[in-house]
C-alpha cells in the first residue's frame, strides 16, 4: 500500500502502521485472524467510506463523476490476505 493514501473510516494511513509495527503488529494479526475464525459482515473492519470526485468543472452526468472507494487499513490487510491465499491455491502451492 502506497504510505499517504488518502485516509479512510479508521482515520490512519498506512505509513503509522508501518511505523509503529512494534507496537500494533499483535492487534493488526488478532484482528485479521479474527476475521476468519469468526466472519461478522457488519463489523467495522468492511467500513468504507464512497466518494465521487469530478471529471469536469461542473459535473452534471453520473458519468463525469469517479468514484473513490475510501477502505481502512485493516480491510485491506484481510483482503490481501484473501488474495494470497486464493493465488496460492490457483498455482497449487
Amino acid at each position: 500500500m502506497d504510505d499517504y493514501r488518502p485516509l479512510g473510516p479508521d482515520s490512519y494511513r498506512p505509513i503509522f502502521f508501518k511505523n509503529q509495527r512494534a507496537t500494533v503488529s499483535n492487534s493488526r494479526l488478532r484482528l485479521v485472524k479474527n476475521c476468519f475464525d469468526f466472519p461478522n459482515p457488519t463489523s467495522e473492519v468492511s467500513q468504507t467510506l464512497l466518494a465521487l470526485i469530478p471529471k469536469s468543472h461542473e459535473p452534471f452526468l453520473i458519468s463525469q463523476l469517479r468514484p473513490v472507494a475510501l477502505c481502512n487499513v485493516s480491510y485491506k490487510i484481510v483482503t490481501e490476505v484473501i488474495s494470497q491465499r486464493q493465488w496460492r491455491i490457483s498455482i497449487g502451492t
